[in-house]
């Protein structure tokens, strides 16, 4: 599972990270809302529908798309929104940034 803060935009390392999470037996879950530097502190999110439609935009720049599901959340009364990144296709991995070609792996 990945946490990140995204008070205010979606973060610039969410491209690698999906396609690090897509290529992961079973997939991985992103939270976004929570600060890990704070201890997993909720932040306050300026649109969380926003958010989402970020994500879903982002999800269609791989080759495979990916079929991200998405869901409210509420941490200590903040809302937080839940993206469930399932595995690519063992046929289609790695999962590629459309664009660039590129891949990511987790470290």
């Amino acid at each position: 599972m990945e946490v990140r803060s995204a008070a205010d935009e979606l973060p610039r390392s969410l491209t690698s990270t999906l396609s690090a999470l897509a290529d992961l037996p079973g997939g991985d879950t992103i939270i976004l809302g929570l600060d890990e530097a704070t201890g997993f502190r909720p932040v306050p999110l300026t649109d969380p529908q926003k958010l989402k439609q970020g994500i879903a935009v982002k999800a269609r720049s791989f080759t495979p798309p990916l079929r991200i599901t998405m869901e409210d959340g509420v941490v200590e009364g903040m809302p937080v929104v839940i993206a469930h990144v399932p595995e690519c296709d063992p046929s289609a991995k790695p999962c590629r940034v459309t664009g660039s070609g590129r891949a990511y792996l987790r470290g």
